[in-house]
């Protein structure tokens, strides 16, 4: 792979703003080809509204199965989300 964590070009670095009302969630997101993956954390002790700018369509939540808070929702008190799109739903 490249310097930057790619191999052969197949991840794309990508960087979407997690707003927070309290600023204490953080978001991370990584595409590659067909798909997206956003994980959010909240590091509060109350439940956080998130909002994902740059993401669009429907997330699953890699863990429940069902459908995550991405681009947008709530996190509740220091819960964290592994959210996961693919391209016909983003």
């Amino acid at each position: 792979g490249s310097a930057d964590g790619a191999a052969d070009g197949a991840l794309m670095r990508d960087y979407a703003h997690a707003r927070s009302e309290e600023h204490s969630v953080l978001g991370i997101v990584r595409r590659t080809g067909d798909e997206t993956m956003a994980c959010l954390f909240n590091f509060s002790g109350l439940a956080q509204t998130v909002w994902l700018d740059g993401l669009e369509g429907e997330f699953s939540d890699l863990i429940s199965g069902e459908r995550a808070c991405c681009p947008s929702g709530t996190l509740g008190p220091y819960q964290y989300q592994l959210c996961l799109g693919r391209k016909s739903g983003c």
